[in-house]
């Protein structure tokens, strides 16, 4: 958790439940994970401020 953020705190883990879920599938798995990752890598930051701006207002 950064700085009182735990909406931005769930969504991370949840990301990161998801990656690690889906390197489990056979296969192809590993590349879905991939990239799950690099999405995160890329547009990670957009939607964990779209989070916060979303959720923290409820």
């Amino acid at each position: 958790m950064y700085k009182g953020n735990y909406y931005t705190a769930s969504a991370r883990l949840g990301v990161a439940a998801i990656e690690f879920g889906t390197a489990r599938i056979p296969y192809g798995g590993p590349f879905i994970s991939l990239g799950i990752t690099a999405a995160e890598c890329v547009w990670g930051d957009q939607f964990y401020e779209w989070v916060e701006e979303n959720y923290d207002n409820q």
